[in-house]
């Protein structure tokens, strides 16, 4: 704690110097200030963490100096020294906020150290919450802008789904998407129009139930990964290529179309 800096405001020299001797060895810098007024300049100058007020002085009472450090310097922990005559005002002063602790004349020395290492304390706990609560401020403001990033994102890629499926929708050929089981996962409605199913039925069908021809070749075109062929099946042409994605997905994919009648087949 050797970066603090303690300052003690008493009109009274000997009470300046009472306090200067049961401090001194303790782990802080130790001002002290004659008045209200000089106290309010001595924070003007230096970075204070306590302030240990008398409340009888002239010119200006304890608590007066402290609601303008309470003001001014709002981290700054505030102290008051009193005797019991004046315990009235000073518990009205500790509940509205202006003061952290009440400190009795006389006072014990141990109680007054301990009760500036607590002050300390108290005063490193709130810096550490003002810089939490400004991490999670930061942290909150990134989700957010990364939030909106992901936003845009999504709905670009929303809007380009949407446009490929409208595309597909209106190709003048079936399409069929075949996962690695032979499942169909992808139909267009051209495919349902020349398999004569109706729109929806050939998703999650088995391929045989809906091409039960070409099973065997598709299969094994699947286990291969690569290639094609064509055949044709009554007024139907279907031609069919494996894909192999880099995240490890594997399918089919399936054209059909309206065969040719001079069309060759390759079956």
């Amino acid at each position: 704690m050797s970066e603090h800096t303690v300052l003690c405001v008493d009109d009274e020299t000997g009470i300046r110097n009472a306090i200067k001797r049961v401090l001194r060895n303790e782990p802080y810098r130790l001002l002290t200030a004659a008045s209200g007024p000089e106290g309010l300049a001595v924070l003007d100058e230096e970075s204070v963490q306590v302030v240990i007020s008398d409340q009888r002085m002239p010119s200006m009472i304890g608590i007066e100096f402290l609601q303008q450090v309470k003001e001014n310097w709002p981290d700054t922990v505030r102290v008051i020294l009193s005797g019991y005559a004046d315990l009235a005002a000073v518990v009205d002063s500790i509940n509205k906020g202006e003061v952290y602790r009440f400190l009795t004349k006389p006072w014990n020395d141990e109680e007054l150290k301990a009760t500036v290492r607590q002050c300390l304390e108290h005063y490193e706990l709130l810096r550490e919450n003002v810089s939490l609560n400004e991490k999670i401020r930061r942290q909150n403001q990134e989700l957010k802008s990364r939030n909106i990033e992901l936003g845009q994102e999504v709905s670009s890629t929303t809007a380009g789904l949407r446009l490929a499926q409208l595309v597909l929708e209106e190709l003048p050929i079936g399409i069929l998407g075949l996962d690695d089981t032979g499942t169909v996962v992808l139909a267009n409605q051209q495919a349902h129009n020349l398999l004569d199913r109706p729109a929806g039925q050939l998703l999650d069908l088995a391929l045989g139930e809906c091409m039960p021809d070409v099973e065997e070749r598709l299969e094994a075109l699947a286990e291969t990964g690569g290639g094609s062929f064509r055949i044709a099946d009554g007024r139907l042409l279907f031609s069919a290529s494996a894909f192999l994605h880099e995240n490890g997905a594997r399918g089919v994919i399936v054209v059909i179309q309206e065969a040719d009648h001079g069309q060759g087949t390759d079956r």
